[in-house]
């Protein structure tokens, strides 16, 4: 029969292998680097286009992956980072860089059987009333942090040295987009109404999946969605605490820097003026993060956002990107990056992303 005891002990003897190993350098003396470049935007949740990042304008492969997909533990974790090694290894070959998201939206089933706090979320193009932990929960929290430490730990062959290498320390990696347990980033406000919510537990809970994640890779970039937030407390909003909060933590001293993300990138969005815009200006220009932008569809057709009349190419978002928000790391869509007639123009902004301030 298992027991929670059994549960808790495996949550103990994985934190304990969890403080073990370490990978790059100490974190308390480094801090990291933007990452930098267009990146094809995968499929999800395959790797089938990675082929098409072979050409000079394209950087590497944005990857979304899940914590289930790679984590199919039902009594206890069984992890199988299979394609995490062929992302890395077909990306390799042809001299391109990864960038992963692994969602922690959903959870493994021996996660949720330990899980003591749990809420109904939606999941984006899955099921609207899926029931997940909340980012407090302890056993899900504890758990997260011994998943990350075991997908650092995994080991891949670096064909430029010959040798066998931590995925942490990989020369592929490029950096990574922070998962959040029980939400797709940090962009849902249908959390705060659970009755044991507390605005110090999730901010706590935010800042230790993000420590989950950048201090088992500490000299890859990291990045963290964050959109408006709002609870019953008005000022200061959640959303700015939560800045606060993690620009306070991740200052570069000790802990490096956590870059911030948003998927709206269209030629006049996200907007300066209003509260989103607002946000990534208070985190990049307050505290230093670096900001992330992903398109919010195809310039190529217009889709699915809503598009400004005129704002009929990806070098309108590029432009607004960077001289609204400093923004070096881009994610396109397949549709728009295989385009024949804008791969002059994908040159030129490549060429240029990799010397910008």
């Amino acid at each position: 029969m298992w027991t929670m005891l059994h549960s808790r002990r495996l949550i103990r003897s994985f934190l304990l292998l969890a403080c073990c190993c370490s990978c790059g350098v100490d974190p308390a003396i480094a801090d990291t680097a933007k990452i930098r470049g267009i990146y094809l935007l995968d499929g999800l949740p395959d790797l089938d286009d990675i082929p098409l990042c072979n050409e000079v304008f394209i950087d590497g492969f944005a990857w979304r992956t899940s914590w289930p997909e790679l984590d199919s533990g039902r009594l206890g974790p069984a992890y199988h980072f299979e394609t995490v090694t062929q992302a890395v290894t077909d990306l390799q070959a042809i001299d391109k860089k990864l960038s992963i998201m692994v969602f922690a939206i959903t959870v493994p089933e021996y996660v949720l059987r330990d899980s003591e706090t749990l809420c109904c979320q939606s999941i984006p193009a899955g099921d609207p009333n899926q029931i997940v932990p909340v980012l407090w929960d302890s056993a899900a929290r504890a758990w997260f942090r011994a998943f990350m430490k075991a997908l650092a730990n995994h080991e891949i062959m670096d064909t430029s040295t010959g040798l066998m290498t931590k995925f942490c320390d990989h020369p592929t990696l490029a950096g990574l987009r922070v998962g959040v347990i029980g939400l797709k980033g940090l962009d849902d406000t249908r959390v705060v109404d659970h009755p044991t919510y507390t605005r110090a537990g999730f901010i706590a809970g935010a800042l230790d999946d993000i420590h989950s994640v950048q201090d088992v890779f500490p000299t890859k970039p990291c990045w963290v969605e964050l959109r408006t937030l709002y609870d019953s407390t008005p000022v200061p909003r959640l959303d700015e605490a939560l800045i606060d909060a993690i620009g306070a933590e991740f200052d570069g001293t000790p802990n490096p820097h956590v870059g911030v993300f948003i998927e709206q990138l269209r030629g006049d969005a996200p907007l300066v003026g209003i509260q989103q815009g607002i946000n990534l200006l208070d985190a990049h220009n307050n505290w230093g993060c670096p900001v992330n932008l992903q398109a919010c569809g195809s310039w190529l057709n217009h889709a699915p956002c809503s598009w400004t009349g005129g704002d009929d190419i990806p070098s309108n978002g590029f432009t607004f990107g960077y001289n609204n928000y400093g923004s070096v790391y881009y994610e396109i869509y397949k549709s728009d990056l295989t385009n024949a007639a804008w791969e002059s123009m994908f040159t030129t902004w490549q060429e240029d992303l990799q010397t910008l301030p």
